[in-house]
């Protein structure tokens, strides 16, 4: 595996990443319509929410199309349950979750038509973002000052882990930077990650380290394969999340860690 390995989610039919301003679009091989599930159970917020939506066929429009719920459950390995009440139209939020690393929660949801989808996933170790680095970066040609910011933090040994970067700059969520990384680089090691960004002097950067699960980590690294940023050319599919039943998307937990630093010579 490489060192670090860069998302640019830019496919074409709009599905949401529940962070609220994550976007993924979704570039799906079948014409007809399918049952898409966005689901993240945020360890910090203590919350888990869901979108549901449907694809659109191939010739019509890609704004998104929600769909509702029949009833959505999401359950603990001791078997507590944990209501959700809707926000919009096929936005739903679950609150007062309590999570420890390694429970596993399982979310089933039931559509308008009756049929009920189901997905298990294990909550990961929140691992802590120790620092923000600054570097002038000089390109071959031209005499534009441009700066690398440079990630550091420790992984936690003898445990698997699994990262992605999020990056706000000048409260602007930079949509299309994302890096995705497991601890095979170094299992225990102090790690050290440069942004996919080129930033200027005056910059505020505020920088999210997501510690997320295993499933998480899966689908975004067959978006990245659907893209073809791995290299060579790969046959568009669909990526296969973590639901059964043929639903799309995925169920996720996440902990966040993030960091703010001005840009300065």
């Amino acid at each position: 595996m490489n060192k670090y390995i860069s998302l640019f989610l830019s496919l074409s039919i709009l599905s949401i990443f529940m962070s609220c301003e994550d976007v993924i679009e979704l570039e799906l091989e079948d014409s007809s319509p399918q049952f898409i599930i966005e689901a993240v159970l945020d360890m910090d917020q203590n919350n888990c929410t869901v979108l549901l939506s449907k694809s659109n066929g191939f010739y019509e429009s890609t704004a998104i199309n929600t769909v509702n719920a029949t009833a959505i459950t999401l359950t603990d390995a001791d078997g507590n349950n944990y209501d959700f009440s809707q926000e919009t139209d096929g936005r739903y939020i679950a609150e007062n979750i309590t999570v420890a690393p390694e429970q596993v929660f399982t979310l089933a949801i039931t559509d308008e038509d009756g049929q009920t989808y189901t997905a298990s996933s294990s909550a990961p170790y929140p691992v802590a973002l120790d620092s923000l680095e600054v570097e002038e970066f000089v390109f071959p040609f031209g005499d534009e000052e441009n700066y690398r910011i440079f990630i550091n933090w420790v992984d936690l040994e003898g445990v698997d882990n699994f990262y992605r970067s999020k990056i706000i700059a000048n409260d602007t969520f930079l949509v299309e930077s994302y890096n995705i990384v497991s601890d095979e680089i170094g299992d225990g090691e102090e790690l050290r990650l440069p942004l996919q960004e080129f930033f200027e002097i005056g910059e505020e950067v505020e920088v999210q380290l997501q510690s997320i699960d295993e499933n998480s980590y899966e689908y975004f690294i067959q978006i990245e394969e659907v893209q073809g940023e791995g290299g060579g050319n790969t046959t568009p599919y669909n990526p296969k999340g973590n639901f059964d039943n043929g639903a799309l998307g995925y169920f996720g937990i996440i902990s966040t860690s993030s960091k703010t630093v001005v840009v300065e010579k």
